[in-house]
């Protein structure tokens, strides 16, 4: 009575760990994400991890910018710098006061156009080694270029710019839902002007709600003039390694330009200020994880331990160990499908009533993860098991019995 109740509660909490691998894992994650993409919409759709960096002008060098703030819309609302606050005009670049007297005035920034047709700042944006997202950001126009497979903005209609545009001089945008209302029609085809450059409205950027999208132009970076280009700040939002972009494109910016890259803070958007800047640690996911292998680990060991009698009693009448396996481990395999089942349908409840707002395809995609973690754990009961089985010495277990 005793031992079938031990079972019983094993049996329970075997169910109810593949139970919480689903469930506790799909909120767990979700929640890293949704606050991640939060920020990331709050920017611009620009992630934590982005670098920004401008030129280093040796003209400038006097300036000092050691952090910018923007709004939720993406407009720059504060700045500090060393040499007391900065001004910017309407294009998000900054206004440099006359009374600065730089160590090197005579140094002139120039983006020169190369016989291939490539501007400067074209050729280094475009020379990472990796898949990544740039851009030029001028409060809310962002001239972009990207490569790869990345994570680009939310679509409401239309298409984003393609990678193979981004270097074109043909003018076309992806529009914030605000500035729907001043497109036009020509040719069957939607336009735009913006800074008295007709561009070609390939698709609108937003949500199903209000957000900082809805206020934001991408536009291909080529499109912009040479001067231009050079006007604002650059990031580098890559899903690898924002770090190495940038190194990159730092040892090409003296040859390019005659001058140093220089990395600047990430702007603060008012969810940093809401928040603390508080999300889900590293440390905290690897932590968890580790709860996770330890609670598999424990039920495992125990229930092995339980049936170690068993297993050499069967060895001692002859029973195959596939057929032993099937024996002990058919019970618990049910048991665990049974776990990932209820977990989804728990996930399917929070799913439905949109327990996250994000989108449909990223919490499926989540979702199935999570079953691929829960299958593999699944498969190494059957392995361990499988071992165990293999080296039972039935005359020891006996004896010690």
């Amino acid at each position: 009575m005793r031992i079938s109740k031990h079972i019983n509660i094993a049996n329970i909490i075997l169910v109810l760990l593949f139970i919480s691998t689903i469930v506790v894992g799909f909120i767990f994650v979700g929640t890293d994400i949704e606050y991640n993409l939060n920020q990331q919409i709050a920017r611009g759709y620009i992630s934590r991890e982005a670098v920004f960096f401008n030129l280093d002008n040796p003209a400038y060098k006097q300036l000092g910018i050691v952090n910018i703030v923007v709004d939720d819309s993406g407009n720059i609302i504060d700045s500090y710098s060393t040499s007391g606050e900065l001004e910017f005009d309407e294009n998000g670049a900054v206004v440099i006061p006359d009374d600065i007297e730089a160590e090197n005035a005579d140094f002139v920034l120039e983006n020169k156009t190369y016989s291939d047709g490539f501007t400067a700042v074209e050729k280094m944006i475009s020379s990472g080694k990796t898949d990544y997202f740039a851009s030029l950001h001028r409060g809310i126009l962002r001239g972009i270029y990207y490569q790869g497979n990345v994570d680009l903005p939310p679509i409401s209609s239309g298409r984003f710019i393609n990678s193979d545009e981004c270097l074109n001089n043909y003018p076309v945008a992806v529009i914030g839902k605000n500035y729907v209302e001043y497109m036009y029609s020509k040719d069957n085809k939607q336009y735009f002007e913006y800074l008295n450059r007709e561009y070609e409205v390939v698709g609108v950027t937003g949500l199903s709600g209000s957000s900082p999208l809805d206020s934001i132009i991408f536009v291909n970076i080529g499109s912009l003039n040479s001067e231009e280009q050079l006007d604002g700040i650059f990031y580098i939002d890559s899903s690898t390694d924002n770090i190495s972009v940038y190194e990159n494109f730092c040892n090409q910016s003296q040859n390019l330009f005659g001058c140093n890259l220089k990395q600047r803070d990430i702007p603060i958007a008012q969810i940093d200020t809401i928040s603390g800047g508080m999300y889900l640690k590293k440390y905290l996911k690897v932590i968890m994880a580790g709860l996770l292998l330890f609670t598999f680990a424990n039920i495992l060991v125990q229930t092995l331990r339980k049936e170690h009698g068993k297993i050499a009693v069967m060895k001692i009448l002859g029973i195959s160990n596939l057929k032993i396996l099937l024996s002990i481990s058919l019970r618990n395999i049910i048991r665990i499908i049974i776990g990932i089942l209820l977990g989804l349908m728990i996930v399917a409840i929070l799913i439905i009533i949109e327990y996250f707002s994000l989108p449909m395809k990223l919490l499926l995609s989540l979702s199935a993860n999570l079953i691929v973690i829960s299958l593999i754990m699944m498969l190494v009961w059957v392995f361990i098991s499988e071992a165990v089985i293999i080296l039972t010495n039935p005359h020891e277990v006996i004896q010690r019995l």
